[in-house]
């Protein structure tokens, strides 16, 4: 009898409970809890594929890396003029957390992150030809780990823009339901230690609903 009341227990067990101020998005079935003091960016003009931002006070909203196919040239001077929003937040002493999403298709992760990594070091090295002042979109450590309960990747990546400060980001990318999500904090490299604490925390909070 025992045993029965065990296994009705297990098939009844509620969702993980998120915290008091947590994120839920229900529509994408996911939930975790921001760093405390963060604000929530409103999105009136949304980039495409940013879910929802998080910023420390006086921090600006990151824009995303864009999810339509484009050529690696593209790729490339994309990077330039969207990440000069996170190299502002340099200059405020400021760090940010978003969450992006995109449709995967068949692919798998593993062939996500190595067409990721295949295609920044190709259209770095077509700009660097042409003798371009170019972003330095330099990978610093991959690992691979688990996002609530699912297999994960992570990567820290420097990022520096010609004339401007460099910025930090650790990213946390996983799939699922067809699409890959990716989490990502961005910092001033002096204090990226202190936000990977918080972005620890964000982790082990985070929740597939």
């Amino acid at each position: 009898m025992k045993r029965l009341i065990l296994i009705l227990g297990l098939w009844t067990a509620p969702l993980p409970a998120l915290a008091q101020g947590a994120y839920v998005n229900h529509a994408l079935r996911f939930g975790f809890t921001p760093p405390a003091g963060w604000r929530q960016q409103p999105q009136n003009d949304p980039a495409p594929g940013l879910v929802v931002a998080f910023v420390e006070p006086g921090g600006h909203q990151p824009r995303p890396r864009q999810t339509r196919h484009e050529t690696d040239q593209e790729f490339l001077a994309r990077i330039n003029r969207s990440l000069r929003a996170r190299a502002s937040v340099e200059s405020h002493h400021s760090a940010s957390l978003t969450v992006t999403v995109q449709n995967l298709g068949e692919s798998s992760l593993d062939e996500y992150i190595r067409v990721t990594r295949a295609r920044t070091a190709a259209a770095e090295k077509a700009a660097r030809s042409q003798g371009a002042l170019v972003t330095m979109y330099r990978i610093l450590g991959e690992k691979r780990r688990r996002l609530g309960g699912q297999p994960a990747f992570e990567r820290v990546v420097q990022i520096t823009l010609p004339g401007d400060p460099p910025i930090r980001t650790r990213e946390v990318i996983a799939l699922s339901g067809g699409r890959v999500f990716t989490l990502t904090m961005a910092a001033p490299p002096p204090r990226f230690a202190g936000c990977s604490a918080e972005m620890d925390k964000v982790l082990a909070s985070f929740v597939w609903r």
